[in-house]
């Protein structure tokens, strides 16, 4: 109960030597997201992650058990010179601290089983409660979320039961808060109100939408969509790795990047999707279109032409068309190299923003010499990209290029430009060549609309819906951390797209947290699969 303690404990040594062990979590690249798809809490079983965590739960649990914080954890009883009460004094706490733990009550055979770590001990022992509260923590009840199910079957579901009211809440707090139910979502499973009563469910979801911690699972939704990450798409970490080379620092200029610059681009991003979920609650079409910068460092306002945000009220307006949106700004523009990389933004959109499958590209691709000698960054991926007669040219002509020709008005560094500047190998900058920025990108397959701007191209992303449909199926995979069976021939036959759909429908013609509540008050959310 007390926070300031908890943080004591957190930060004892022997604690955070142990925390330091266990692995951050990284984005799980799959067949189908060769980049990485969504974190979450490692699902891995192996030594080394078994180690750590019970290391972790030693530590703890030294801590929790000193002569001066055991009383506490468990109560006077268990330092008193009273006997008699030692006893009920161990099933008070198995129980209360069991289902802190294990966030559901303990059975019998729970309890029982809990008592073989503290041992026979005739009266209250620290070393027996260190060696219990261990055992509780190295639980896969405490590790995992362990989902049983009810005995209620779905209606119309085969095989699909109902969680129980424990689960539900278990279900709901990490969904949002990525930690365990607190003690209001606690007292409503308890009561049973959590699946009996749909308004006592519906109050509990908008309670906790409302919290900083909320917010912050949002922020990372955001970060693990939209790729944000360290990864061959993009890295913002190190825009600055190349300010000692003579070319890159003539081509910045009065703009070479700081160390911070990489994460103040991705917080400009986050902080649009902040605004559009909670400041101004706008729908996914506002972060494709807004003129709006949500830059809040000087060193990104600059790129754009205006004062930085602070944070609070209305954020500073760029010109009208100018940059809309989340595909115009510089997180997704800035390459830390004196080129564009137009084949790169392509792929972002088609894949993760229009959720188009692109087939994989011939052996060694990535190796192919592009010969720059005199030609933009457009000229030099086209003629070594779409030669006809080659392995490249269908998807790149009619699937990639164009997305990312439309953006090159902007240069590396995420600047407004009409020209390119040709600089040779060795810095020596040569000479200048209008951008072309005409392209025809097939939103739509088979629609041959041919766009100038970036405006035209995401008027035509917003007019196909198709944004929306992938931001919906990106919360999906989110949510469920399992990639969505749609797109794998009948339609009709898919078990996901009927939420999906009712997703991306809150997106588009609703609000983003109308968006992130539909899943939770889906049937989906609230039942699982036993097969």
């Amino acid at each position: 109960k007390d926070a300031s303690q908890a943080k004591v404990v957190m930060a004892d040594g022997a604690v955070a030597a142990a925390m330091s062990t266990i692995s951050e979590d990284q984005q799980l690249r799959l067949p189908n997201d060769k980049y990485g798809s969504f974190r979450r809490l490692s699902q891995s079983v192996e030594q080394k992650l078994v180690a750590a965590t019970y290391d972790v739960a030693v530590a703890v649990a030294a801590q929790l058990t000193t002569s001066q914080r055991l009383p506490v954890l468990v109560g006077n009883c268990a330092s008193d010179s009273d006997a008699a009460n030692d006893a009920q004094c161990l099933d008070d706490f198995i129980a209360r601290f069991g289902m802190r733990a294990w966030r559901r009550p303990l059975r019998a055979d729970d309890i029982k089983m809990m008592k073989t770590f503290y041992g026979t001990a005739p009266k209250a022992d620290a070393l027996a409660y260190a060696d219990l509260v261990t055992g509780m923590l190295t639980s896969p009840h405490f590790l995992y979320q362990v989902e049983h199910g009810s005995n209620d079957l779905e209606q119309g579901r085969p095989n699909y039961y109902r969680l129980d009211d424990f689960e539900l809440a278990s279900r709901l707090s990490y969904q949002f808060l990525q930690s365990m139910p607190d003690a209001a979502l606690f007292e409503a499973a308890q009561s049973g109100a959590l699946r009996k009563d749909a308004n006592k469910y519906a109050s509990e979801l908008e309670r906790l939408l409302k919290t900083d911690a909320a917010k912050l699972t949002i922020d990372e939704f955001f970060y693990d969509q939209l790729k944000l990450f360290p990864s061959e798409i993009r890295n913002l970490d190190t825009l600055d790795s190349r300010n000692q080379d003579i070319g890159f620092k003539k081509f910045a200029g009065p703009d070479m990047p700081s160390s911070t610059l990489g994460k103040e681009m991705r917080d400009e991003i986050i902080a649009m999707g902040r605004y559009f979920t909670w400041d101004e609650p706008g729908s996914f079409g506002d972060m494709l279109n807004t003129d709006l910068s949500f830059a809040t460092s000087a060193e990104v306002a600059k790129l754009y032409g205006v004062g930085a945000w602070s944070g609070t009220g209305a954020p500073p307006r760029l010109p009208a068309g100018e940059r809309p949106g989340f595909l115009t700004r510089a997180a997704f523009l800035t390459t830390g190299l004196v080129t564009t990389r137009p084949i790169i933004k392509g792929v972002f959109i088609r894949e993760h923003v229009l959720c188009d499958g692109v087939p994989p590209p011939p052996q060694g691709a990535g190796n192919t010499p592009i010969d720059r000698t005199n030609k933009t960054t457009r000229e030099a991926v086209e003629d070594t990209t779409e030669q006809d007669g080659t392995g490249c040219v269908g998807c790149h002509r009619n699937l990639l290029n164009p997305l990312g020709f439309v953006t090159e008005s902007f240069d590396s560094l995420g600047r407004k430009r009409t020209e390119e500047r040709l600089f040779q190998e060795n810095g020596t900058e040569y000479g200048k060549k209008p951008v072309n920025t005409k392209a025809i990108p097939q939103v739509t397959e088979g629609d041959l609309t041919e766009v100038s701007s970036p405006s035209e191209l995401v008027n035509l992303i917003a007019e196909s819906g198709k944004a929306e449909a992938c931001f919906a199926r990106g919360y999906f995979r989110f949510t469920f951390q399992r990639w969505d069976d749609i797109g794998h021939g009948d339609e009709d036959a898919s078990a996901d797209a009927c939420l999906v759909e009712r997703i991306r429908q809150k997106a588009r013609t609703g609000t983003l947290v109308d968006a992130f509540k539909e899943v939770a008050l889906a049937p989906e959310f609230k039942t699982r699969l036993f097969e």
